[in-house]
């Protein structure tokens, strides 16, 4: 499939001068004047290793500055000898592990980060314990209890939750009859910064990069950038660790730009656009696994960490000055600021600065993290063409309300800064997990919006079954290689076994979003339709030109025309052929005005199967409850009330639907016409599941449904099918 989708690419436009984007207003813009909205996916774990979605494998700690003690240690057996990189020497016991708590000590000279302990036995032998218990310490003498383990052979690797000490203690549990030895012990962590360290201990600096791009040439390779292209996206999100352009001692490595440059490159060809998201800083900016440097957050507090990040951010922006492939750069992803003395929003300055000493041009993305509410407007600090990027992961996994409603107040609020702070917004990380259909809402309502968007992630070793739609590739269960005792060659040999061709394909999240890029937002311009709001109850227009839903009948409702105006806007007409207007926020609307300005604009959110929300400058349209209350503009969020549906037309109760394949539905009977079976699936206005059942061939079932809006899906061999049926 990536090698068919490779040829319908070429000939697609490639990126130009004129191409080059910035900021206008609430949305980016190309040198033409062209609205540009960005739609694509994060690049994940290519130029930031996170080993829980890519092989990078674990990097050994240095055991240079390490001291080893043991409580019995067999004549001539020194505990120095698991720490000297020779498995033909060892620690011996000396005693059997029929006594039991027995122990052994390293002390690594200073804290360390890590999960993992690695020890083997003495070769060909059995003198491993079958039961043991890993202790920390910050300085030998009060001990945590960090993991109870067992094994059932000599190649012990256990694994533990990220600790952060000095000390560490092995306790044997388990009575066995043979001695207890040791050949060689390491202590690993599999974040980003540590498997650089652990490649240049081994390999030297020329060795790691050999590595190091052999495996980015394995995790994304132009045929992964032609699928990207395939599925019609126009962007791809770069997380890079800071280890990439800078050596540990502050200097910029010679070839810090070769995997950036040979992306942008191949990028341009494909007209696909680039965000350089500097995924993790010297020091660390979060303290997070995900980011590279678990634990460690030194930035806010070490002003030569903040030196080195804004140096870096200074030859980034030298280097691709000028260059149209380059959306925007994406300063600092996720970052939490402990220290009073430097606020994120406050560093964020410091790098706006830095870059702009070097790139007048180049639009610039900060981050709201975890919400807007970290951050302030560019009209604070004075910025000009920035960007402003949420991240959206609601964890409740297998909760469809929990997951329905974080999508919806996500786009409002994204929606409200855009609009208050005149400002692009982008979605840069976010899932929806199981939940397709709330991701097909969130998606157009995004690009009814002009949000750009990005997912995470393209490609992903886990399971899918672990955390669904978290890739478009998942499922690669290879082995990783063994950083401290695999050759480079055998290390390249088991990278070979993650290109995207060794994954499983996930057709449902491709095929979803491609159709989300491909697919025009629902929005009926030029029909006369009728509004429907979350009671049920139909928008009326009253006698003294205010409106309200005070009636279940659609017949006693008023029609309404919707207009496309400068913006991507709408204004809407009236029956008296007026337009509505906000009335300035939360005074009732009305429908009396002759011309359309600032108060009667509006942006359009379709969120789906005739879904939609309304937003002007005071905020989200509300219909407040019904039972003939009137509209308001004042609302600061997308909920219950301020959701709303359309038809074209009015459907009578008996028959509601015909249309469905073999389906009839009469007075509240839904009957099967055909032999075959059929799935049926119906909605509420919401987008909620109500009904779902299976009607064998020939066979009918009555509906427990309250009057108003439905969709009905079938489903069956070889079709799908769809209908709105309106129950009165």
């Amino acid at each position: 499939m990536i090698i068919l989708l490779f040829f319908s690419f070429i000939g697609a436009a490639q990126i130009t001068e004129q191409d080059f984007l910035s900021a206008n207003g609430q949305v980016l813009c190309n040198t033409k004047g062209d609205t540009i909205l960005l739609r694509g996916t994060n690049l994940g774990a290519w130029l930031s290793f996170e080993n829980w979605m890519g092989p990078s494998g674990y990097g050994a700690i240095n055991r240079t500055n390490w001291s080893v003690t043991a409580q019995y240690s067999q004549v001539g057996s020194n505990a120095s000898n698991i720490i000297d990189g020779d498995l033909n020497t060892a620690w011996n016991s000396g005693r059997s592990q029929y006594t039991t708590n027995q122990w052994i000590t390293i002390d690594m000279g200073q804290a360390e980060i890590f999960n993992r302990v690695e020890f083997k036995t003495t070769q060909n032998t059995s003198e491993y314990p079958r039961a043991f218990e890993i202790y920390q310490s910050p300085n030998g003498v009060q001990w945590t209890l960090l993991g109870s383990f067992s094994s059932n052979n000599g190649d012990i690797q256990a694994y533990t939750d990220v600790a952060c000490c000095r000390y560490i203690r092995i306790v044997q549990t388990q009575q066995v009859i043979e001695n207890w030895s040791i050949s060689e012990l390491n202590i690993s962590m599999n974040d980003d910064i540590h498997v650089r360290r652990a490649l240049i201990n081994r390999f030297g600096e020329e060795g790691a990069d050999e590595l190091i791009d052999y495996y980015c040439r394995m995790w994304i390779t132009e045929s992964d950038l032609d699928q990207i292209k395939g599925m019609g996206m126009n962007v791809v999100r770069v997380p890079f660790f800071w280890m990439e352009i800078m050596r540990e001692d502050g200097t910029i490595k010679s070839n810090a730009f070769r995997h950036l440059d040979w992306l942008v490159e191949k990028c341009t060809q494909r007209g696909i656009y680039i965000i350089l998201d500097l995924h993790c800083s010297p020091g660390g900016n979060d303290g997070y696994f995900t980011s590279g440097m678990a634990v460690s957050n030194d930035l806010w507090s070490n002003t030569y960490y903040q030196d080195l990040t804004a140096k870096i951010w200074e030859e980034v922006a030298t280097h691709y000055a000028g260059n149209p492939a380059i959306a925007c750069y994406d300063i600092l992803n996720e970052s939490w600021s402990n220290s009073a003395e430097m606020t994120v929003d406050q560093f964020y300055d410091v790098l706006y600065d830095a870059i702009r000493a070097k790139d007048t041009d180049h639009t610039i993305c900060v981050q709201a993290f975890p919400n807007f509410d970290y951050v302030t407007s560019p009209a604070n600090h004075g910025w000009t063409n920035v960007m402003y990027q949420a991240h959206y992961y609601n964890t409740d996994y297998h909760n469809y309300s929990s997951q329905d409603g974080f999508a919806e107040a996500a786009i409002s609020n994204m929606l409200w800064y855009q609009y208050n702070w005149n400002v692009p917004v982008i979605a840069g990380e976010f899932s929806f997990w199981e939940h397709t259909d709330v991701w097909e809402k969130f998606l157009r309502g995004l690009n009814s919006a002009n949000i750009s968007w990005t997912n995470w992630s393209y490609k992903c070793r886990e399971s899918i079954d672990s955390r669904d739609n978290f890739a478009f590739y998942t499922d690669n269960f290879n082995q990783d290689p063994d950083l401290i005792y695999d050759d480079i060659a055998t290390i390249k040999s088991k990278w070979d076994q993650f290109g995207s061709e060794y994954f499983m394909e996930n057709s449902t999240l491709i095929n979803l979003v491609s159709n989300a890029i491909s697919t025009e937002p629902e929005l009926p311009v030029g029909k006369q339709i009728y509004i429907q709001q979350y009671d049920d109850q139909y928008l009326e227009l009253l006698d003294n030109e205010q409106l309200g839903f005070s009636s279940y009948d659609i017949q006693s409702a008023n029609s309404f025309t919707i207009k496309k105006v400068e913006n991507n806007q709408v204004v809407i007409i009236g029956s008296n052929n007026k337009y509505l207007s906000t009335e300035g926020g939360s005074a009732p609307m009305t429908c009396s005005r002759d011309g359309y300005d600032g108060w009667e604009r509006f942006t359009w959110i379709d969120l789906g199967n005739h879904q939609f929300g309304l937003f002007a400058h005071s905020g989200f349209v509300c219909g407040q409850g019904g039972n003939g209350a009137s509209l308001v503009c004042d609302r600061t969020a997308l909920s219950g009330w301020e959701r709303f549906v359309w038809t074209e037309e009015v459907v009578n109760a008996v028959p509601s639907v015909n249309k469905p394949k073999g389906i009839i539905v009469f007075d509240r009977m839904i009957k099967n016409l055909e032999s075959t079976s059929k799935e049926v699936s119906i909605y509420n206005y919401m987008g909620q599941l109500v009904y779902k059942l299976t009607l064998e061939g020939n066979s009918s079932a009555a509906l427990s449904l309250s009057k108003g809006y439905y969709i009905l899906n079938i489903k069956s061999e070889g079709f799908t099918d769809q209908e709105k049926m309106i129950l009165q």
